[in-house]
């Protein structure tokens, strides 16, 4: 019993190691560049947003304090 699992063991990683051999490789790199093409454009208009959602809204405030604008407003 023990020899047949370990033989069923080596044969499944002899499969898989068949199949990433098969794998073009110009196919995985077409494929991280597509999903480059979506991520990092995506990332990057997120972190503008969220650069300017606190630069428009929750800086201001900060600096408001700061210069004593606030004590004019009062």
């Amino acid at each position: 019993m023990l020899v047949t699992v370990f033989y069923r063991m080596a044969v499944k990683a002899a499969k898989a190691r068949r199949k990433l051999k098969m794998r073009d490789p110009a196919m995985v790199v077409n494929r991280v560049d597509d999903v480059s093409k979506v991520i990092f454009p995506s990332l990057y208009v997120l972190f503008n947003v969220i650069y300017w959602l606190s630069f428009l809204y929750w800086i201001p405030d900060e600096v408001d304090q700061i210069a004593g604008v606030a004590d004019i407003k009062a």
